[in-house]
């Protein structure tokens, strides 16, 4: 992911897939990565500030065809880091957000 500038998770919607974690937002956020998701429960949670939720066909190709500029994506990761650091315990893991 160290290579990528947006991380994507569709999800079918089911519930299976409605008991999902948000451990691809673990990811993204500690790559520095936006992630564009679908909007299980778990990923609500974590509110749009700091992902794109997309509901349907529209909202991928919109969410996809926005290439965030270099300040944005800045301004994400450390708003994201922030996130991580204040609700979850990320102590072992900031050394894999540093990479």
């Amino acid at each position: 992911m160290a290579m990528c500038s947006t991380v994507i998770a569709p999800l079918e919607m089911s519930a299976f897939n409605a008991c999902k974690s948000r451990v691809k937002f673990l990811e993204a956020a500690l790559s520095g990565c936006r992630l564009v998701a679908t909007p299980i429960p778990d990923m609500q949670v974590i509110g749009s500030t700091h992902l794109t939720l997309a509901n349907n066909c529209d909202d991928w190709y919109e969410a996809l065809s926005e290439l965030p500029n270099t300040n944005q994506r800045r301004e994400l990761a450390i708003r994201n880091m922030n996130f991580l650091q204040e609700n979850m315990k990320i102590d072992g893991l900031k050394k894999f957000g540093e990479l």
